[in-house]
């Protein structure tokens, strides 16, 4: 009977030490996830507090030389993504109404949403291209006299 009591004892002994790894695996676990979500949180509140940094900097307040350079920095960045965010809008042939910020259409009189009159693009008359053996006006996009 020695030798079952000593099997049940290994196998017991097994257990426990299976199930302190387990536990100690999902604690483990636990305290990732715990981590991960105030490292995400904290990320947030960076964020914010840059936000906040920058608004005051915008409104003209000097927060020192190293914020200073900084804040320029992001306006100059900042400045460049409208820049390319218009260029991509006149590419689309869309606009941004003044009073209701509704991407609409470029040749849109009236916004469709909140109804005021809209700006209209300034015409530019594009060359006129001639045939030069036909002498008919062409269209831009032909590349050869139809």
């Amino acid at each position: 009977m020695n030798l079952l009591d000593n099997l049940g004892k290994r196998v017991a002994d097994t257990y426990k030490t299976a199930a302190k790894a387990s536990s100690d695996i999902l604690e483990e676990t636990k305290l990732r996830i715990s981590i991960i979500n105030d490292q995400n949180k904290m990320e947030e509140l960076y964020e914010k507090l840059g936000e906040k940094v920058f608004s005051l900097y915008e409104k003209g307040e000097s927060l020192g030389e190293d914020f200073d350079t900084e804040c320029s920095e992001i306006q100059s960045i900042k400045q460049n993504v409208t820049s390319m965010k218009t260029k991509i809008k006149e590419l689309r042939h869309l606009k941004i109404c003044p009073q209701c910020q509704l991407e609409i259409e470029l040749m849109y009189q009236f916004c469709p949403s909140c109804g005021i009159k809209q700006e209209m693009p300034i015409e530019t008359e594009s060359p006129l291209i001639i045939c030069q053996q036909c002498k008919n006006e062409l269209s831009e996009e032909y590349e050869f006299c139809p």
